[in-house]
């Protein structure tokens, strides 16, 4: 068997989703059941497939220090600040915004300028 490293998810039937813990053998994903470790194809709430997780296994969370990032919607520039700084286990460090009453890490493919926070 070969861990996963918590970087996929197997979606079951009805929405739920099972963090894959290893891979057997022959590359099946396994999951955590009701007696164990088994084959995500014999979880009884049924299979539907494989994600992978976007965001790969956390190490650390920094606070966000008063850090802002730029985002540019057409000509319109906002900056949203930082709730918190994620880092995962290959070093990728992102930002965590608020947004809407939600929080979220922002996607990679969005970064924009990050502003320092102002001495005080």
């Amino acid at each position: 068997m070969i861990p996963s490293h918590g970087t996929y998810w197997v979606n079951l039937k009805g929405g739920d989703r099972l963090l894959v813990e290893a891979w057997d053998d022959d590359g099946h994903p396994m999951v955590v059941g009701s007696r164990g470790l088994i084959r995500a194809e014999k979880h009884p709430h049924g299979f539907v497939d494989v994600e992978s997780s976007e965001v790969e296994s956390v190490t650390a969370v920094h606070p966000g220090g008063g850090w802002r990032i730029v985002r540019q919607d057409g000509d319109v520039k906002e900056e949203v600040p930082v709730f918190a700084w994620v880092v995962d286990r290959t070093g990728w460090v992102w930002p965590t915004v608020m947004e809407d009453g939600d929080s979220h890490a922002w996607p990679r493919d969005l970064h924009g300028d990050a502003i320092p926070p102002t001495p005080a």
